[in-house]
């Protein structure tokens, strides 16, 4: 069951499995994240009660032929009628179907789903395609924009966020100070220097 899971992405924990006692389970988790070759270590996972919102999912499977698909699918279905979310299921037809999935992915991203929960045919194969829809993406809650997430990289099996920033500013030469104090903004209250600091301490 372990090399199942080794080609399906983590965005999920242990949405297989419905309990109405919400009893604490004990999982394995790797170290880093998603490097399968790493360190496993034991983790406490409590299972939420109730969501906080009727989110939208869309999960897509390389197929429901098996028991093993099948089984994972009857344990979403539960969990989503017992959390009250919404869940849009799609199936590839196969594990030779890498660009059935891909278009599935377009298909979650077009529909604004809050999550994609993908059980890949390749994970090497959807990678590219992952990052791809893994930029300028925005965090919504409560119908509220809190944010956006510029670009997801994966880098030596460990995720990435980067924040790219760009301004433009101009050397007053006439400024006291530092080298760095003497590059300002079009509004003279806007410096690089401070730029920063802001960056460094509110990031």
């Amino acid at each position: 069951m372990i090399s199942r899971l080794k080609h399906c992405l983590s965005f999920i924990v242990c949405l297989g499995i419905s309990t109405p006692t919400f009893a604490v389970w004990d999982i394995v988790a790797w170290d880093p994240p998603l490097d399968y070759e790493g360190q496993t270590r034991s983790l406490m996972y409590q299972p939420i009660g109730e969501a906080s919102q009727a989110w939208h999912l869309c999960v897509t499977y390389p197929h429901l032929k098996d028991p093993y698909w099948l089984s994972v699918n009857y344990g979403m279905v539960e969990e989503v009628k017992r959390l009250g979310v919404n869940m849009r299921v799609l199936e590839a037809g196969g594990y030779p179907q890498l660009a059935t999935q891909v278009e599935q992915l377009s298909h979650c991203v077009d529909a604004a789903s809050d999550a994609i929960i993908v059980g890949t045919v390749s994970f090497n194969g959807l990678s590219p395609s992952i990052r791809t829809i893994a930029k300028n993406l925005q965090i919504i809650q409560d119908n509220k924009t809190v944010g956006e997430i510029d670009c997801l990289l994966l880098m030596h099996n460990m995720p990435i966020h980067v924040e790219l920033v760009y301004k433009f500013y101009l050397f007053d030469p006439a400024i006291t100070g530092n080298e760095i104090d003497k590059w300002i903004g079009p509004n003279r209250n806007d410096s690089l220097n401070q730029k920063i600091k802001n960056a460094y301490y509110n990031k």
